[in-house]
């Protein structure tokens, strides 16, 4: 699965015949269609949030509580958190080959979103209680309906070597 949005201008920019073209070549009748149509909220919503980082942080988190506590855990939870939103950054970047920044910033924010509606660092704070994550988790729900991402660039530049 392709983890860049597909967005109207994208179906539309794929369904228009590039300039000086006379119809379709032989290499676009065979390459795979970029999308007939355009992401739903749901699939929008799914690409952003980073379930390959969240499943690792989950393991370590649990190794962290298990072996440390007090302040210790305070900090290697922070640590694991700022870690995380890292790493979602650099997995979507380079591995998932997400192109647009303004996705990139909401696959980061979505990671510090679930970490903040399940406790993680948040928790050793004294302001975190459960109902400011449920708070979090409808503001990034409407996020994703408000934000508008501009079309997929035409030639994705592959990261770095």
């Amino acid at each position: 699965m392709d983890r860049n949005i597909i967005t109207v201008q994208d179906v539309t920019a794929r369904r228009r015949p590039a300039p000086g073209a006379a119809g379709s070549t032989a290499d676009e009748a065979v390459a795979p269609a970029l999308a007939a149509q355009a992401d739903s909220y749901f699939d929008r919503l799914a690409k952003y949030v980073p379930v390959e980082i969240i499943g690792a942080y989950l393991l370590i988190e649990g190794l962290v509580k298990e072996l440390t506590e007090g302040a210790a855990e305070r900090w290697a939870l922070l640590v694991l958190f700022l870690l995380g939103m890292a790493a979602t950054w650099l997995f979507a970047w380079r591995v998932l080959r997400v192109a647009r920044t303004a996705q990139l910033v909401m696959s980061v924010l979505a990671f510090a979103v679930w970490v903040f509606a399940t406790g993680g660092w948040f928790a050793t704070l004294g302001f975190w209680a459960p109902g400011w994550g449920t708070v979090a988790v409808i503001a990034f729900g409407v996020a994703v309906r408000i934000v508008q991402l501009g079309p997929l660039p035409q030639e994705p530049t592959p990261p770095p070597a």
